[in-house]
């Protein structure tokens, strides 16, 4: 019973680690500006820190820092965030007929997610956040509120991406006040920090397996 007992516990505890994922660093970021606009725009084929050549990884975040009456009541959609590719758009909407809520749209607008309610994300500091990555290798484009992964994508992005928060009929004055009351800032990076040299499951549990033999060994030969 205890051999049984100490063998079982070895695989259930190798089971349970999990490989810790990716992080982003030499973020370059826009620093924080007043919102007085309905729209604002980044194309990642300028001449500066947010160039993206394509065939490669990339994120995008942006943050709006609320004041307690930032949000403003309307019935009709405004964006986030959006991201446009050279064959789909991706973006973040308030919910139409429910500004208070959020929703994100994958693809060509077939495919519509019901998502939180922005009072819940306004309680984090009064930040609400929203970010792209993209991993190249995969061929996969993540969606993250508050840094959470909320969906993904399967995309082939192999040249310039543009980022826009509002434009066209679904500007940011549907969403915010647009007084100064509320700021923004974005931020691009393309360079990936490695995952964590954290040994597979697999391995893992043959490692306990391993030790757990030879602590029975030991015992028998008591």
């Amino acid at each position: 019973m205890v051999r049984t007992g100490f063998l079982l516990f070895a695989v259930c505890a190798a089971a349970v680690v999990r490989a810790a994922s990716a992080d982003w660093s030499d973020w370059a970021t826009s620093g924080q500006q007043a919102l007085t606009e309905n729209s604002w725009s980044k194309a990642t084929n300028g001449g500066d820190a947010f160039q993206y050549s394509g065939n490669g990884d990339f994120a995008f975040r942006v943050s709006y820092i609320l004041s307690a009456d930032g949000l403003v009541s309307g019935s009709a959609w405004g964006r986030f965030l959006h991201i446009a590719s050279h064959t789909d758009g991706y973006e973040f909407q308030n919910g139409a007929g429910n500004p208070s809520s959020l929703v994100w749209t994958n693809g060509s607008r077939e495919d519509v997610h019901t998502g939180t309610n922005l009072d819940a994300l306004v309680e984090r500091d009064g930040r609400l956040d929203f970010a792209f990555e993209y991993i190249d290798a995969e061929g996969m484009l993540y969606f993250l509120v508050n840094d959470v992964v909320v969906d993904s994508a399967a995309i082939d992005i192999n040249a310039w991406v543009t980022f826009s928060g509002g434009t066209g009929n679904r500007s940011l004055d549907r969403i915010f006040k647009l007084d100064g009351s509320v700021s923004y800032e974005y931020a691009f990076s393309t360079t990936r920090v490695p995952e964590s040299e954290v040994p597979e499951p697999t391995a893992l549990a043959l490692l306990a397996l391993g030790a757990g033999a030879l602590a029975l060994r030991r015992r028998a030969g008591r």
